[in-house]
């Protein structure tokens, strides 16, 4: 039979499979309780920081920069054109 060795696991690697299941419990849940823990976190900065710039918009300095940043001046163009367009010309020009 031609493809009876195909997958072939050697004894010395088998450890490596086995793995899965001589790592503790507590190890493997790490992951779900950093991201439970983010989530949490993302959840309760998003209603505090709702009232801060709620907070800051009434302020007469604040409406000032908010104006700035949002309407008056269009910060992202600014920022698009002048910085992100210019990073990739620079580092074609440069490194390339």
């Amino acid at each position: 039979n031609f493809w009876a060795n195909f997958l072939f696991i050697s004894p010395q690697n088998e450890i490596l499979a086995e793995s899965e299941f001589a790592t503790p419990t507590t190890i493997k849940l790490i992951p779900i309780m950093f991201s439970t823990l983010g989530a949490f976190v993302a959840y309760n900065v998003n209603f505090l920081a709702n009232e801060l710039i709620f907070a800051l918009k009434t302020t007469s300095s604040g409406n000032g920069l908010y104006c700035f940043l949002n309407k008056c001046r269009f910060f992202d163009k600014v920022f698009n054109d002048f910085i992100v367009r210019s990073l990739p010309r620079f580092g074609y020009e440069v490194s390339f």
